[in-house]
């Protein structure tokens, strides 16, 4: 069941990590509620610009699981 899961997640995090390896700098803008993927999705950006009222959250921390597609190996 693990190794079917990992076919499924693989492609998930590359396509997140894949903003990691684009050789001129990637900027995201936050504005208003960054939530699961959209937290993925910055934090794997180079320059992050959000709003004042900007929120973040990880549910998957406050329910003592591990956040998905390597969310704290970045934050």
């Amino acid at each position: 069941a693990a190794f079917d899961f990992f076919q499924v997640v693989g492609p998930l995090q590359e396509s997140v990590s894949s903003l990691e390896k684009v050789r001129v700098p990637v900027i995201s803008a936050i504005n208003g509620l960054c939530i699961g993927a959209g937290v993925d999705l910055c934090s794997a950006t180079d320059i992050r610009i959000a709003s004042k009222g900007s929120k973040f959250t990880i549910k998957e921390v406050d329910i003592g699981l591990a956040a998905d597609i390597g969310t704290l190996q970045r934050f």
